[in-house]
């Protein structure tokens, strides 16, 4: 207002001569699709966990858009239990500034547009895909099967290789069927249950809810029934989740 200015002094992850340095990396780095990544399994599985308690919690703010991608997240370098989101904003006072959501938006092709009108939910799908390439450690691009076309929408492309990988339970190989059920709602955008088979609507009042019951739920679980010892010293996923 009144064109103040404000300063922003990050404190807590700062360089400190005296102490641990505690660098902010890129999560689009440490998941490079054309290097080694150095992240372990656990580590990775921490990311999956967190990375989809950040989506629970943002997917309806302007900090989450429809075409995220790894470049949008950033972790602690020494420490894959801390994911943030990050992003620009523009003042309200100029409209007409461009926004990061826009500027994604001119990347993608008018069919990469169509593909998802058709297909829907870009933001849960997006989790799904991002969920399958921390469970087999490498990005769909490298894990494309061979028949397939590249001159393809790189969406499409993702969305059937990761189509792929949960049909020929290679995610089950390497997360179980947990983690698997996870995956699986965000694909395909729903859930069956007892009383028949529910919809994951983005647009539905409820879907936070099942968005934490269905997907972050079931990873969470994961995490408890493989390192539970770990997860109850620590008690670092419940405090996430508040």
């Amino acid at each position: 207002m009144k064109e103040k200015e404000y300063t922003v002094k990050i404190t807590s992850v700062g360089v400190d001569s005296k102490t641990e340095h505690r660098s902010v990396v890129c999560l689009a780095d440490c998941l490079a699709p054309h290097e080694e990544w150095e992240l372990d399994h656990r580590t990775r599985m921490d990311l999956a966990l967190n990375l989809s308690l950040a989506i629970l919690q943002y997917y309806s703010t302007p900090w989450i858009d429809d075409w995220w991608t790894w470049k949008d997240f950033c972790m602690l370098k020494d420490d894959s239990r801390q994911v943030f989101v990050t992003g620009k904003f523009y003042s309200t006072q100029r409209p007409s500034s461009p926004t990061a959501t826009a500027a994604k938006k001119l990347t993608h092709t008018a069919t990469a547009s169509q593909f998802w009108e058709c297909f829907g939910e870009p933001v849960l799908t997006r989790l799904g895909f991002a969920l399958i390439e921390l469970a087999m450690g490498r990005r769909l691009s490298q894990l494309r099967p061979a028949n397939m076309d590249p001159s393809m929408d790189q969406d499409m492309l993702d969305t059937f290789t990761a189509k792929s990988l949960l049909a020929d339970g290679s995610v089950f190989q390497e997360a179980g069927q947990l983690y698997t059920d996870a995956v699986q709602a965000c694909l395909s955008h729903q859930v069956t249950m007892d009383s028949g088979t529910r919809s994951l609507d983005s647009r539905h009042p409820d879907f936070q809810q099942d968005l934490e019951r269905f997907v972050v739920g079931p990873i969470k679980d994961y995490h408890k029934a493989t390192w539970k010892q770990i997860f109850d010293d620590n008690n670092y996923l419940e405090s996430e989740s508040e």
